[in-house]
């Protein structure tokens, strides 16, 4: 069912996509099996993308990554998967506030919930 939903993805079919995930996504949860919810999830973020859900997205992201270090260990090739994810949704988001006529001085960022906590602190020229 999985691999449908990314098969629909790819040939962008979102619509059609997102209730393959979504059930895929029901059926390993009740399995408890966190391999399978992490990719599930990974397709589920790529939907929310492609629709421009950024928010969206990039929590599915996230909730990926906190089962695939979890599961696989912080380490693994899987789980870096999910931070090259991650940082995809990111970059589209700082891409469309630069759209919108936001500079990329990360004041701007942090008013819009997108730096990372670790990064709110001042600049070495700042202090």
């Amino acid at each position: 069912m999985n691999n449908l939903g990314h098969l629909l993805s790819m040939l962008g079919e979102m619509d059609a996509a997102a209730p393959l995930h979504e059930e895929a996504l029901k059926i390993r949860e009740l399995r408890q099996d966190l391999a399978q919810c992490h990719e599930s999830l990974g397709g589920l973020s790529q939907v929310a993308l492609c629709r421009g859900k950024i928010d969206e997205s990039l929590a599915l992201s996230r909730r990926a990554l906190e089962m695939g270090e979890q599961h696989f260990g912080k380490y693994h090739p899987n789980t870096t998967t999910c931070l090259v994810n991650i940082a995809a949704v990111l970059a589209l988001a700082v891409e469309e506030l630069y759209q919108f006529g936001y500079w990329l001085w990360p004041n701007n960022l942090f008013s819009k919930g997108l730096a990372p906590v670790h990064s709110q602190r001042p600049f070495p020229h700042e202090t």
